[in-house]
């Protein structure tokens, strides 16, 4: 039985187009890119996105993407057992293992969305030469990864403020899980 544990998560994990699920919930997907939309614009943003590592600013979505999990694991109350059971079996385990990495993709889908938003917005709507003119920068020129590293810094305050309205969600997320199939 242990053996087929994985393989149930990982089945389960297909089923759910978790990574998708940012797209059905729309509290969720417009807290993210709302502000992201505002603080593309600022300057500040883009200083800290430009003078931070590669490493530091994947360090920084990580750890966004899982604090947002747990945040949304808490506050929607999707473990279990919840008040009345407080016995933990094989299946509750899995349960509780299967729907923190289901928010987990959730919150990698909601991340890679934003993203390419604000790549797409840097990419297309600020001019090379007005990026390269910026008093803050060392170096004149702006390469691809610092724009991806920008993109980056500013998707995990997306992440974060969109896992905050992740809170005022209705109980739909769980239905969305794909845990609990329609059929009886």
């Amino acid at each position: 039985m242990p053996s087929e544990t994985p393989d149930r998560i990982l089945q389960a994990l297909e089923n759910s187009r978790a990574p998708l699920l940012p797209l059905s919930l729309p509290k969720l997907s417009t807290a993210a890119l709302a502000p992201t939309l505002v603080i593309v614009f600022s300057a500040e943003s883009w200083d800290v996105g430009f003078h931070m590592s590669n490493v530091t600013a994947a360090l920084f979505a990580t750890v966004s993407i899982v604090t947002a999990t747990l945040y949304l694991l808490f506050v929607q109350n999707l473990s279990f057992p919840r008040k009345r059971h407080r016995i933990v079996t094989e299946h509750t385990a899995l349960v509780n293992v299967t729907v923190f990495f289901v928010l987990l993709l959730a919150m990698i889908g909601l991340f890679g969305l934003v993203w390419t938003i604000i790549l797409v917005i840097e990419l297309v709507v600020f001019p090379p030469n007005l990026m390269s003119n910026w008093p803050s920068l060392e170096e004149p020129t702006v390469g691809f990864i610092d724009l991806v590293r920008t993109g980056a810094f500013i998707s995990t305050i997306g992440v974060l403020s969109g896992a905050l309205a992740g809170g005022l969600e209705s109980r739909i997320i769980i239905s969305h899980l794909a845990l609990f199939p329609d059929r009886p």
